[in-house]
């Protein structure tokens, strides 16, 4: 089952006479498809906030290992600012870009094995694909190696406003036969999406989330069901 529940909290940025929250755009946890260097892998984009004024993501392989943090700002001139960290203490630093659902980072890198620049490209412009999320890097030679590249969706936030609905139509039943047929429908629902295995693995945040969420619906499921007994 794919879950899903962070929040990202990114300030509204200026794109021409318009602001943009990202936060209704590209917020929250993502789970992903593609390469994550020259591995095929299954990904996780986890966001949150650390102040008021930055965010950080965690772009995490189908372990649950971080490959690389991610953090953003934007300061009092309305640039957006980015700080990458990688393995082997690799970082990079810069400013993006905002052109309608497009954002464009482009980066000086710094590592071991020699500087050079490193760019982002986040496009959520196409609703139903997801977020296209690709890194690559360029050691000074000219020749750009993608470090990720990725599709992400957001279907695993549904897992958690599904459970969150049964679980108010569970609560709201008064009597055996209400219960049950929530229960069918729950089943019937929750069966369907666990057939769904392409997923990267949830955070213990987020299994802390359904976990409650079940444990609430199954108080107010014996709750119905023990209704006009003796």
């Amino acid at each position: 089952m794919r879950l899903a529940s962070l929040l990202l909290l990114v300030p509204a940025v200026a794109a021409a006479d318009k602001k943009i929250d990202l936060n209704k755009t590209i917020g929250g946890s993502w789970s992903c498809k593609g390469s994550v260097g020259s591995t095929s892998a299954k990904a996780r984009l986890v966001s949150k906030k650390l102040d008021k004024t930055w965010i950080q993501q965690e772009l995490r392989d189908g372990n649950g290992d971080v490959a690389y943090e991610l953090f953003t700002t934007m300061d009092g001139n309305g640039r957006i600012r980015r700080v990458v960290i990688g393995a082997g203490g690799t970082t990079a630093t810069g400013e993006g870009k905002l052109a309608g659902s497009k954002l464009d980072f482009d980066l000086d890198r710094k590592a071991d094995g020699g500087d050079g620049k490193f760019r982002e490209h986040l496009d959520w412009s196409d609703t139903k694909k997801g977020l296209v999320f690709t890194g690559e890097l360029d050691n000074g030679g000219g020749k750009w190696v993608k470090s990720y590249d990725l599709v992400c969706t957001q279907g695993a936030n549904d897992v958690i406003a599904l459970m969150g609905q049964f679980k108010d139509r569970m609560c709201g039943c008064k009597d055996k036969a209400c219960a049950d047929k929530v229960n069918d429908d729950y089943t019937k629902v929750m069966t369907e999406l666990a057939k769904d295995t392409d997923y990267a693995r949830p955070t213990d945040d987020e299994i802390k989330k359904a976990t409650d969420l079940a444990q609430h619906y199954a108080d107010c499921m014996a709750k119905a069901m023990g209704a006009g007994s003796p």
